[in-house]
């Protein structure tokens, strides 16, 4: 079933001179984040803590990755991004339990398209 996983041929592969770029922006932009929102994030090849890659793929990589993927993916991606900042907020409001159930239920309804 996924043997064509990571295929050059699918619309949302980044090549690896364009991760070379979002590396080398990850860098810059993790040398201007306070430490105390952060431990040191090196190259993204290198082996990272569970921490710092849920804190890259939720706080950096919607800006990162604008303009590598097509629109419908990267939308998909920053819906993905909000519902794991509202599930990992240390209070949950009804509003946000509300906001929590439609985007799930957004996100499955495009990831089974």
């Amino acid at each position: 079933m996924f043997t064509q996983l990571n295929s050059t041929r699918d619309v949302y592969y980044i090549t690896p001179a364009a991760w070379k770029l979002i590396n080398a922006n990850t860098l810059a932009s993790a040398r201007l984040t306070p430490s105390w929102m952060i431990r040191l994030i090196q190259d993204l090849s290198s082996k990272l803590t569970a921490e710092s890659w849920a804190f890259w793929f939720t706080w950096m990589a919607p800006y990162l990755l604008e303009g590598y993927l097509p629109q419908e993916h990267y939308d998909h991606f920053l819906l993905l991004t909000r519902i794991i900042k509202l599930a990992t907020c240390l209070e949950i409001t009804e509003e946000m339990m509300d906001e929590l159930d439609t985007g799930i239920r957004q996100w499955h309804t495009d990831y089974e398209r």
